[in-house]
């Protein structure tokens, strides 16, 4: 990503008014390349709780790892928080008849941010991630190949992740919570 388009402030600035900021295009085409291989050679553990959740949960793989906690990225992260970031992340593979429920509680967090690996991806699978406080949705974050999605959001705010229906076939949203 070409971080010099955008001064801090103004991304911080959105990032403050709308609660979320979403940077397309995150990474080099390289770069997504080897992290988007690497997910794919990720120890895999499936998780499934009935009527709770269905995803697979994925051993974070060394370069993404590495990524996590380089100087760059943290100074990145700080900068638009204007917090330091803890990070505790979480990478998840959703794919066709998986999904998360609202009362899920199986997901620590909180969390300031996804790293989104999904392949290309349609409106129409189902698979967005819903922001849900005091009984209202705040907002939708669809699976966007090579994105990084920032949040800052009221306390007691939920999330799921909608049911990927038929329509994805052999599709996966992946997504980094961290």
């Amino acid at each position: 990503m070409d971080t010099n388009l955008f001064s801090a402030a103004t991304l911080r600035n959105e990032l403050t008014t709308q609660g979320f900021l979403e940077l397309p295009d995150f990474f080099t085409t390289d770069q997504f390349a080897l992290f988007h291989h690497s997910i794919h050679e990720a120890k895999e553990t499936p998780s499934f709780s009935l009527g709770l959740h269905a995803y697979t949960l994925l051993a974070i793989p060394k370069p993404i790892t590495s990524f996590l906690h380089s100087p760059g990225f943290q100074s990145l992260l700080t900068s638009l928080t204007k917090n330091p970031v803890s990070l505790h992340p979480l990478l998840l593979r959703f794919t066709k008849g998986d999904y998360t429920l609202l009362h899920d509680t199986s997901l620590p967090g909180p969390f300031t941010g996804i790293l989104d690996f999904s392949d290309t991806w349609k409106e129409a699978f189902g698979g967005y991630i819903s922001f849900i406080c005091n009984n209202t949705e705040l907002f939708r974050k669809m699976p966007r190949k090579n994105s990084l999605f920032l949040f800052s959001l009221p306390e007691n705010t939920r999330f799921f992740v909608k049911y990927i229906n038929s329509l994805a076939k052999d599709k996966e949203a992946c997504f980094l919570f961290f």
